[in-house]
């Protein structure tokens, strides 16, 4: 998804307090037998406490986009380096902080390992094993293991599993059935998100990347009607 200058004055940003969510847990709030997106990496309450300048990577894939920032030096033709450089994030005495989110199950081993690599070099980064959305609960994602892809609309369920999600598209002819299985994948309202973890009165600037297979309008109108927009400095 394209990046584009969302900047503001940083006294607006200040003056907004976060919503009354509580803020005592890492994760999402626990539904009525919803249990949420797995945080792996630096997990803390807030997270981002003590940094000066926060990456949010909304479709996180492999995590290429958080090892630009914590690795500049290794991709010196990509745009991102130059955007984090005007941002401030190499500045001296910065506080660097990532958060990737990634609902693509094959993926999760991948973020795992840079997860305990980064944090093992004091490179604070957490990812969300799960997806975003406008609201917490699970969503079918369709592609069997890569699962990057909604199905329609999000659908929050009743129930969970695999099983709750059955198959993509309607089934054609009488032979075996090969439509991609949908997956239940746990998903994180960005409102909530925002407002448990990017009003830190530390953080300088927060630069996110929003590339979330047709769902950005949904999610904008989301944080835009939560009040919790304001938490971002550049998308």
């Amino acid at each position: 998804a394209a990046v584009a200058g969302a900047g503001r004055a940083d006294d607006v940003r200040a003056a907004r307090a976060p919503p009354a969510a509580a803020v005592d847990a890492a994760g999402p709030p626990e539904l009525a037998g919803h249990v949420g997106p797995e945080l792996v990496g630096h997990v803390a309450t807030p997270l981002l406490e003590g940094c000066t300048h926060a990456f949010l990577d909304l479709g996180a894939n492999a995590g290429v986009q958080t090892r630009k920032l914590h690795q500049p030096k290794l991709y010196a033709r990509s745009h991102f380096v130059p955007l984090f450089q005007r941002a401030g994030f190499y500045e001296n005495n910065s506080v660097r902080c990532a958060v990737g989110v990634e609902p693509a199950r094959e993926y999760w081993p991948r973020l795992r390992e840079l997860a305990v690599r980064f944090n093992a070099r004091n490179m604070r980064t957490t990812f969300v094993l799960g997806g975003v959305g406008a609201a917490n609960g699970t969503a079918c994602f369709a592609g069997g293991n890569r699962t990057g892809q909604l199905h329609g609309s999000a659908r929050f369920l009743p129930r969970h599993g695999v099983a709750s999600c059955g198959r993509a598209g309607r089934r054609s002819g009488t032979g075996a059935d090969e439509r991609p299985l949908m997956v239940a994948t746990p998903v994180w309202d960005l409102a909530d998100l925002l407002g448990r973890h990017f009003f830190q009165k530390s953080l300088r600037a927060v630069v996110v990347k929003v590339d979330v297979e047709g769902m950005e309008y949904k999610l904008f109108g989301r944080i835009l009607e939560a009040g919790v927009d304001c938490a971002v400095t550049q998308y």
